[in-house]
């Protein structure tokens, strides 16, 4: 059998990435108490549905004593040994004592060595026999991880009840709305929260058929100057060019339109459905592994009881290979708040590989950009041009 010893980390996919690629029949972790009780459960659960291993141990071991770390892992070594397995040590992750054991170790029983540089998708080995590599003994395997399996390796669930029917934009037909509305709002982008408290008000009715009153209409604009009752006329005869309003009608007292679907209309109804959708088609093309407006479980279970579950919404999450994005979008200026809620999120539910990216469509002070910075945010504006200094990997 081929048995894989490694140091137990917070970080899960420092757990699981030797074992994501390479088809182990046991793992044995060596751990801090702490450590145990934040990653066993979820590891153990993980590595046995999907990584195909058959059995998994937990070792604890102390933070500081040494040779009593190197006695633990020397004896564990010797059960395997004596059943004519072999062992292959994995630093990824590892850390402190246990680390400087498994060096000793290696030199003591002559065990291949590697690690996974997560970062750069990279394996490197450290067994100068090249027939005793864990790649040369170790059959491969490739074990797809999507969002899904990703959140779920951190102990979160994606929510889908929560979902929202806008947010499904893998076909086609909205695909081309979405880019039609992209196009309506990078000319009427100064009105645009305008625009959509006035759409706001066809939720009176299921018809796509819609009937704005002159005291609607007026009401809401001459609250604003950056949208006269004109402008938001020649928005809407824009929108019936692109065929996403029909029969535009603008009789006394009123103007009259037909949606071209309810997709259309709870976009527009969303003044920031429509970045959160755009920036999303931008990153699905990097990556099958996409998906926008995330409702991310926290405990990993789903309760039947309102208010039980702790959820967080993330506007766009894409993951590359084992790095995540966490892409939080705000339609108007972007403050340090913002900074702060997607950071606490990347924190939970992506650890220390996640990036992180705010797009903000009306750009950002330049002390929070500089905050943003030092947090390793990528602020873009809504070209996904970059509004701060690029940050380190």
């Amino acid at each position: 059998m081929n048995i894989l010893m490694k140091f137990l980390s917070k970080e899960p996919v420092e757990n699981l990435v030797s074992a994501i690629h390479w088809q182990f029949d046991k793992v044995i972790f060596f751990g801090y108490e702490d450590y145990l009780e934040l990653r066993k459960k979820d590891t153990e659960h993980f590595l046995t549905k999907y990584c195909k291993v058959r059995r998994v141990e937990f070792h604890k071991v102390s933070r500081t004593n040494l040779e009593g770390i190197l006695k633990k892992i020397r004896e564990e070594a010797a059960v395997e040994r004596i059943s004519d397995n072999r062992i292959f040590l994995d630093l990824t992750g590892g850390k402190g004592q246990v680390l400087a054991a498994f060096g000793m170790l290696e030199r003591e029983l002559s065990l291949p060595m590697h690690l996974y540089w997560i970062s750069e998708d990279r394996l490197i080995e450290y067994c100068s026999d090249e027939t005793r590599r864990m790649s040369a003994l170790v059959p491969p395997q490739t074990v797809e991880i999507d969002l899904d399996r990703y959140i779920e390796m951190r102990g979160g669930i994606i929510n889908y009840r929560m979902h929202k029917e806008i947010k499904e934009i893998d076909d086609e037909e909205t695909d081309r709305v979405v880019r039609a509305i992209w196009r309506l709002f990078e000319k009427y982008e100064e009105g645009w929260s305008m625009i959509s408290g006035l759409f706001q008000k066809t939720l009176r009715t299921e018809s796509l058929d819609v009937f704005l009153s002159e005291e609607e209409v007026q009401g809401l604009l001459k609250r604003s100057r950056s949208l006269p009752k004109e402008r938001f006329l020649e928005f809407l005869r824009d929108g019936e060019e692109a065929e996403l309003f029909y029969d535009l009608e603008t009789p006394r007292g009123g103007i009259g339109f037909r949606f071209r679907s309810f997709t259309v209309r709870n976009i527009l109804i969303d003044a920031g459905s429509i970045l959160e959708l755009h920036t999303y088609e931008v990153l699905r093309a990097g990556t099958p592994h996409c998906k926008v407006g995330v409702h991310l479980d926290w405990d990993g279970v789903i309760h039947s009881r309102s208010g039980r579950d702790v959820i967080n919404e993330i506007d766009v999450l894409a993951l590359h290979g084992l790095i995540p994005t966490f892409v939080s979008c705000k339609i108007g200026v972007a403050d340090k708040n913002a900074l702060y809620e997607l950071s606490t999120v990347a924190a939970r539910f992506g650890g220390k590989y996640t990036k992180m990216m705010l797009v903000t469509g009306k750009g950002m002070s330049e002390t929070d950009l500089l905050r943003a910075t030092e947090m390793e945010i990528r602020v873009m504006n809504r070209d996904m041009e970059p509004l701060n200094p690029e940050t380190e990997d």
